[in-house]
């Protein structure tokens, strides 16, 4: 599976190199995962083919994210580029680090109504729609839940690295805002203001296949706030037991500036409007 820990050599070796490293992997995880196939994804100047599983326990969508070196944070030209915009940070990307994330699985999209209420354990949600995010979730509900269906928070690296998928711009899909790729500020109004399904953008995913990892929910990571540079090449997640925790990608009510790939919003344990979880599972790649 050596293959799966490195991108670029994911990306040049052949279909049916890929298919065989993902199908080793679904052996090892044949008792929670469902293995469906290998499907491409692209956006904008990236394009990976990537295993797509189905979670036997909640039949959520998951990816298989090929590990790789990238660069946590934004980079000085991003910075340049967020100048020129007159863009904002939350708390602070900088300064970046490369870090190298081992493969893990991650929801194609955000948990659903459907899955939190019959698979949550706190409350129930907003009743919108079974298909509609699960909103309004705190991250230790969020925590506790992924925990019973034997998954995890993402780690502020893995989701970056997910989100990204190879891009080094503000967007995913460059550095322009589109609002045909993100649900946010531009598109509220009275009628109009809650969050949206997964089929709403399902052609404008970015290039590992996943939806909405900007815009709509703001989504709850592992990581409590501390600046990048104390991680050195450590891409786990910063636990101190603080009292603010993060989260990533900006939701609907947002402007632009705070529905970047990097962007980084800090907010107390609690569950207010817009705020999701995208569900990841993380493979022993030791065996």
């Amino acid at each position: 599976m050596n293959l799966l820990r490195d991108l670029n050599a994911w990306d040049i070796a052949t279909s049916q190199e890929r298919l065989e490293s993902a199908q080793t992997l679904a052996k090892q995880l044949e008792n929670l995962f469902v293995f469906i196939g290998m499907r491409r994804f692209s956006c904008n100047d990236q394009s990976h083919e990537i295993g797509v599983f189905e979670h036997k326990n909640t039949a959520m969508i998951f990816h298989l994210i090929p590990g790789g070196t990238f660069t946590l944070g934004s980079t000085e030209e991003e910075e340049t580029v967020l100048k020129q915009k007159q863009y904002k940070m939350d708390i602070p990307e900088v300064p970046s680090i490369t870090l190298t994330i081992e493969p893990f699985l991650i929801g194609r999209f955000v948990v659903t109504e459907e899955t939190w209420n019959k698979f949550g354990i706190s409350k129930q949600c907003p009743n919108i729609g079974d298909i509609y995010p699960a909103n309004g979730i705190s991250k230790s509900e969020a925590a506790a839940f992924l925990t019973q269906a034997g998954l995890h928070l993402p780690s502020e690296p893995e989701w970056e690295y997910a989100c990204r998928a190879g891009s080094r711009t503000l967007f995913f899909w460059g550095n322009e805002p589109d609002p045909s790729y993100c649900w946010m500020r531009e598109h509220m109004n009275i009628e109009d203001s809650t969050s949206y399904p997964e089929d709403r953008h399902e052609g404008k995913h970015n290039a590992f296949g996943l939806i909405d990892t900007l815009g709509n929910l703001c989504e709850w990571v592992a990581d409590e706030p501390n600046d990048y540079d104390w991680r050195g090449t450590d891409p786990k997640p910063f636990v101190s037991g603080a009292s603010n925790h993060i989260l990533r990608g900006g939701c609907l009510y947002d402007d632009w500036w705070l529905c970047r790939s990097a962007v980084r919003i800090m907010c107390a344990d609690y569950g207010d409007t817009d705020m999701g979880v995208r569900a990841a599972y993380r493979p022993n790649m030791g065996m």
